[in-house]
């Protein structure tokens, strides 16, 4: 494609190079170099952030896997059916992402059996 340019000088007499404008018509519009310029630079923004948006929304998986479990008591009280348990359970939680670093101030762990909640333990990180 090509674009009429046009030089403006400095003065009449003595012709130095300031600038250069190119135009093209389209739709019976006349486009210059700068507004051309422009549109391709608000494009290219646009498609830097959408890129960065979709690099960067997605929340890391992190993996959790219990690495040890004990249970040290376990009785039931017939007299008002209540179960007496001493659970212990060590925990790993690793993040596979090196792109993302997590941070928490506080981790709830809940153990359910038969969608009933029959433990939970809440942790705070200590700085």
């Amino acid at each position: 494609m090509f674009f009429p340019c046009t030089t403006v000088y400095s003065s009449k007499y003595f012709p130095v190079p300031l600038a250069m404008t190119c135009s093209m018509t389209w739709n019976g519009k006349k486009l210059t170099s700068s507004t051309i310029l422009a549109t391709f630079t608000v494009i290219a923004l646009l498609a830097g952030v959408i890129a960065f948006l979709v690099i960067f929304s997605r929340s890391p998986r992190l993996e959790v896997t219990v690495t040890d479990a004990s249970m040290t008591q376990f009785n039931l009280n017939s007299n008002n059916n209540t179960l007496y348990y001493n659970l212990a359970l060590d925990v790993a939680i690793r993040n596979p992402s090196s792109t993302f670093s997590i941070h928490y101030k506080r981790i709830e762990v809940t153990a359910k059996f038969r969608q009933q909640r029959v433990a939970m333990v809440t942790e705070f990180a200590t700085l």
